[in-house]
């Protein structure tokens, strides 16, 4: 009986396990389903405790890895996943289990130097050591130190200026210090990695008047009294810099041989002969293959997915508008990561305004959230009076907060229900707003510059839809804009244009009925267009 009972309970235990793990397919991607089971089950630390343990790992690892790779070309799911392995296997495409290298393995190993750390070898060859350093991650802005804390410029927003503080200069150089350090600490690792030789390959581009002599004179002259002087020390930017001069030097360690590369006028000369020769076949299918041009080349610059506000402003760029885009923040889809970015010309932080100061495009958004929340029914029954008890419904209800409430303006509110297209939408019994949808549009349809070989091309394009009403005979589509208007509508008309022919085929496709008319309506001066 007690046998019986806890096999009922390791059941029940693996039926609320599969339970659970079918739930995460819905939340979780493919390769985080698999990690998850990996350590809910401990399957991956048995694997690596049994023989041959290690290959087992590596095993599971590449399943891992082959679902990361399957999900970044767009595919989801757990089933398309299975039937691509299926798919894999079936063609005997890469289905060889992980390979395990021992450590008496007769290889030759390509690794980092901080891979190479504790371990030694016959032969080492430290390659590409004139490659520059790298010139680090930190930003212009400002400069972090473990123990002097945060040294940032100084911003004059008035005079659209910055300028570096003594603080920032001493952590710039204490970084700077300890970077180095860290570089010849990794040179040292690396050059005593090796039990009977070492070969350090130095690559480097000189004037053409440079020659073997005076190359080495240059790199001599750093060297003084048997050591270089910390401050040239400091300046190397590679370890060439470093490891050249002490060759040079004559200590009797190290064997340096200078090899002049790349002759410009006997390669043009060499160039000329062959290109003055009879071409042949092989010339011929070498030069077909490198000169190889692929037929479709736009196709990597076309995304998969995009939005109606970046469509938006990719026709605006391609039709010269310079104009500004206050578009709510909750339609777009991707925010531009240079917007992050420290700058003086950046917009003010909002803990730096001014009472009383606020964007346009936050303006725009609590304009739209009034205009979607509005109870339409009870406009429809007691008029546009009634807008400033919605509003107040909706700072009540927290939809809006009183302190954003005063951007809101209620007479442009009112005036929209009192106009002609307010009141034709008032009658109507359909109306739809904030409606979002996702449909394909044919790559041209992203870029007109594209020819027709790229019709088969589709995106996948979404986006909001303020406001639309059926009428008899077809749909009447309204897009609210809060835009200023200086220029007359016929420039706003200009720059929606674009926009309105998307949502009227984006309407028609996904309920099947003709748009047959849409209207952009002015909140700023109540103008219809």
């Amino acid at each position: 009986m007690t046998d019986e009972s806890g096999l009922c309970a390791k059941c029940r235990r693996f039926t609320d396990d599969l339970e659970r793990w079918r739930g995460y397919v819905r939340n979780k991607s493919v390769a985080q389903l698999i990690w998850t089971i990996y350590e809910e089950t401990y399957f991956y630390d048995i694997m690596g405790a049994i023989e041959k343990g290690e290959e087992a790992q590596f095993n599971l690892r590449l399943l891992y890895e082959r679902a990361v790779q399957y999900e970044k070309t767009g595919f989801k799911g757990l089933f398309g996943f299975i039937n691509y392995m299926r798919i894999v296997q079936k063609h005997s495409m890469e289905t060889n289990g992980a390979k395990t290298i021992g450590e008496n393995s007769d290889v030759v190993r390509i690794m980092t130097i901080h891979r190479s750390k504790g371990l030694e070898f016959p032969y080492v060859f430290l390659a590409d050591a004139g490659r520059n350093f790298s010139p680090g991650r930190g930003t212009t802005a400002f400069r972090v130190h473990k123990e002097l804390m945060l040294g940032v410029n100084d911003i004059h927003y008035d005079m659209q200026c910055r300028r570096k503080t003594a603080l920032y200069d001493l952590i710039n150089k204490v970084n700077k210090e300890e970077q180095t350090s860290e570089r010849m600490r990794l040179l040292y690792v690396a050059l005593t990695r090796a039990e009977e030789k070492l070969y350090v390959v130095v690559t480097k581009s000189h004037d053409k008047s440079s020659n073997e002599g005076s190359i080495a004179d240059n790199y001599k002259k750093l060297i003084k009294n048997g050591k270089m002087k910390p401050k040239k020390a400091l300046e190397a930017s590679g370890f060439r810099d470093w490891l050249v001069p002490v060759a040079l030097s004559g200590n009797g360690k190290w064997l340096c041989k200078i090899h002049m590369g790349y002759d410009a006028q006997a390669a043009a000369e060499a160039e000329e002969t062959v290109s003055s020769a009879a071409p042949t076949e092989l010339a011929q299918l070498v030069d077909a293959i490198l000169g190889y041009s692929y037929g479709y080349e736009k196709s990597s610059t076309i995304p998969s997915r995009t939005s109606v506000t970046q469509l938006k402003e990719l026709s605006i760029e391609q039709g010269g508008i310079d104009e500004p885009i206050y578009e709510p923040d909750s339609r777009r889809v991707a925010e531009d990561m240079a917007e992050l970015m420290f700058s003086p010309l950046h917009r003010k932080p909002a803990f730096m305004r001014q009472t009383g100061e606020k964007a346009a495009n936050e303006i725009g958004t609590l304009y739209h959230q009034v205009m979607a929340n509005i109870d339409i029914h009870k406009v429809s029954k007691l008029g546009a009076e009634c807008v400033g008890g919605e509003l107040a419904r909706l700072i009540e209800t927290k939809i809006i907060s009183e302190s954003d409430a005063k951007y809101i303006d209620i007479k442009k509110i009112e005036r929209f229900y009192e106009s002609e297209i307010g009141r034709r939408m008032l009658r109507s019994r359909e109306i739809r707003r904030e409606e979002p949808f996702q449909i394909n549009i044919s790559a041209p349809v992203y870029d007109p510059s594209l020819d027709g070989k790229y019709d088969d091309e589709s995106i996948i394009l979404q986006g909001i839809i303020d406001c639309f009403f059926a009428e008899d005979d077809g749909y009447v589509l309204i897009d609210y804009k809060t835009d200023r208007v200086t220029n007359g509508s016929g420039a706003i008309r200009k720059k929606y244009e674009k926009q309105l022919e998307l949502y009227e085929r984006a309407i028609e496709k996904l309920t099947g009925k003709r748009v047959k008319e849409k209207y952009l309506y002015l909140l700023d001066n109540g103008e219809t267009v």
